[in-house]
């Protein structure tokens, strides 16, 4: 490959011809979306314009292939740990018979469920994961700041929430 812009963007643009599909396809297949699987093969193409292509010689499909494999694996795990805690396969629901005899959990489980979506999944990475702060805002791209106030927020919700349930209750 040539090092003007303009042999690079050509042998790109062969290279997105050849492989975009397929490459579109394993993300699609990894992310679960089309729209994210575009994403990672955008991301994917982009990383091979910064990278030094006259390296990747005749390893350029099997590169292209891990970097969108690894990207879609990232962005799943991320996606993952942001839905809402009703959703997570992380955070069980007890049986309906558990949750008669554990009044407790099934109200602060309710209590969750009602928590915008980014303070659910740092409450899952924190409790029911065991993750750090710092290790939240890797896992999640927040600052380990942030990662703080969304779960000092959401404690002090589900707090309130508990609190009035049990007023009404009396």
């Amino acid at each position: 490959m040539n090092d003007s812009k303009a042999d690079k963007l050509s042998w790109m643009h062969a290279e997105l011809g050849r492989l975009g599909a397929p490459l579109l396809r394993h993300a699609t297949r990894i992310t679960g979306d089309a729209e994210r699987g575009r994403d990672v093969v955008q991301d994917t193409y982009l990383r091979l314009w910064e990278s030094d292509g006259v390296r990747l010689d005749g390893q350029v499909r099997d590169w292209l292939f891990r970097v969108c494999h690894n990207r879609a694996v990232d962005v799943r795990r991320r996606e993952r740990h942001l839905r809402p805690v009703g959703a997570s396969e992380h955070v069980q629901e007890p049986a309906r018979e558990g949750i008669e005899r554990r009044p407790d959990l099934a109200r602060v489980l309710e209590a969750a469920r009602r928590l915008p979506d980014r303070q659910q999944a740092v409450l899952r990475l924190r409790f029911a994961r065991g993750m750090s702060y710092r290790e939240i805002a890797e896992e999640t791209g927040l600052t380990v700041t942030h990662v703080g106030n969304l779960i000092h927020v959401a404690i002090r919700a589900i707090r309130s929430r508990l609190e009035l349930d049990a007023k009404e209750r009396s």
